[in-house]
């Protein structure tokens, strides 16, 4: 069944980080400062994907991250097309998404993502909880950390979706924390929900 989806992500408002003019004498003297940082900073992401446990992207400390806290935090919501199916790749139905909604388990379905349709944001955040999934389960890493210790740290994301009932009415769909299981096609994966609900509105 076709569905939108969408995610909703924090954006910051970075007046606070605007700097005077003169606060770097030159060009040179930024980028020399950008190289320091960068050298410092090296291999942040991947100490703390590893060290503290990651649920998901927002949740991890990384230079294009800020903190849910931060007061200038504003949440937007931005979509992408896809096409949705039941865990054994049959088109999935309109009857069966509403029984799994009432089931209160985990759920899987495999999600055919339509890249061409996607808002920037959301490819942008779908292409960081993809890297994240092959970086976890990178064969060398399996080696030094069980298979609990690796799903565990699985990254996840909220999906809300779209859709028509069987009365040709528009319908709310949430995909609470969802973990790639498998790869199939390009941009089509398998993906476990911990939960799906009808919702009222996005």
């Amino acid at each position: 069944m076709k569905v939108t989806l969408y995610l909703k992500i924090e954006n910051f408002d970075d007046g606070d980080f605007d700097m005077n003019d003169d606060y770097y004498k030159s060009d040179e003297d930024f980028f020399n400062a950008m190289d320091a940082e960068n050298r410092k900073y090296s291999g942040v992401t991947k100490d703390a994907l590893w060290h503290i446990g990651m649920k998901n992207k927002s949740d991890a400390t990384s230079f294009g991250t800020l903190s849910k806290s931060s007061k200038n935090a504003k949440e937007n919501i931005y979509k992408s097309e896809a096409l949705l199916f039941d865990e054994k790749g049959n088109a999935e139905t309109v009857d069966n998404l509403i029984t799994n909604c009432f089931s209160n388990d985990v759920v899987v379905n495999i999600i055919k993502f339509n890249r061409e349709s996607m808002d920037e944001e959301f490819e942008e955040d779908y292409n960081f909880w993809i890297n994240d999934h092959e970086n976890i389960n990178n064969p060398k890493y399996k080696e030094s950390l069980d298979e609990e210790k690796i799903w565990k740290n699985e990254p996840t994301r909220t999906f809300y979706a779209e859709f028509l009932n069987n009365a040709n009415e528009i319908k709310y769909a949430v995909f609470e924390n969802c973990k790639i299981l498998e790869k199939g096609d390009e941009d089509e994966y398998a993906i476990l929900a911990e939960k799906i609900s009808l919702i009222e509105k996005i």
